[in-house]
């Protein structure tokens, strides 16, 4: 491409973040960053999908904690399911709940079938009913 803008290289960020190339997916938002390419909404949809998918929990933390203050991005429901997913896929079930009880977003039940979906996995039953209910 003659000039590269947002989308070309959140389409690049989609393709790893769907591959579970979660690290190229990093290393490529930096290097998105160090161009001074202003990133959007569905740029960071990808980025948290990608760490989700590559377990990549700290980097995930990092990069929703700093949407909002570093690069001017508020969050939306789709961030808040990624971010759901990515701590319920590591376990982190209680964090995942607490942040869908602080949610400043409009929910939807795809957040809650994202918890459910990881209470099933680690097994936790009584979460499960919570959510059931």
């Amino acid at each position: 491409m003659p000039t590269h803008n947002v989308v070309s290289w959140t389409a690049m960020l989609q393709g790893f973040a769907m591959h579970g190339h979660g690290a190229e997916t990093h290393g490529h938002f930096q290097w998105i960053c160090e161009e001074c390419i202003a990133v959007d909404a569905v740029t960071f949809v990808f980025l948290l999908s990608a760490s989700s998918h590559a377990g990549l929990v700290d980097e995930g933390l990092l990069y929703f904690q700093s949407m909002a203050s570093v690069y001017g991005v508020s969050a939306t429901v789709q961030h808040s399911t990624c971010m759901v997913d990515l701590l319920g896929h590591a376990s982190h079930l209680q964090r995942a709940e607490d942040l869908i009880n602080t949610m400043s977003c409009e929910l939807n039940a795809g957040v809650w079938m994202v918890l459910l979906g990881a209470s099933r996995i680690h097994g936790d039953t009584e979460l499960g009913e919570c959510i059931a209910k």
